[in-house]
């Protein structure tokens, strides 16, 4: 496969098939989680992925909420089964790490 084709099937695995690359696909995350004031610096700038990563774990309202009601991020880090969500939460801390 080459480089192009390869470019093209990865964005479309970590964006649910859309044509929206990574990084863009990042900062709607990053975008996302600013509305989070515990997972910031006083002015925005630095987010504390530990605390992210620790708050994902422990199946934190707030944040869980804000990934589902994200279409995109909805279709790429959870799965329906049965009218069920499941977050797959290590997919979601893999991709930004």
């Amino acid at each position: 496969m080459d480089k192009a084709k390869e470019s093209i099937k990865i964005k479309q695995e970590y964006t649910g098939g859309d044509t929206m690359d990574i990084k863009k696909f990042k900062d709607l995350i990053i975008d996302l989680l600013k509305q989070d004031d515990r997972l910031w610096n006083e002015t925005k700038t630095e987010l504390n992925q530990m605390l992210l990563f620790d708050l994902i774990d422990k199946v934190d309202e707030k944040i869980i909420s804000l990934f589902f009601e994200n279409e995109a991020i909805k279709k790429k880090f959870f799965l329906n089964i049965s009218d069920m969500y499941i977050f797959k939460n290590n997919e979601l801390k893999f991709f930004l790490e």
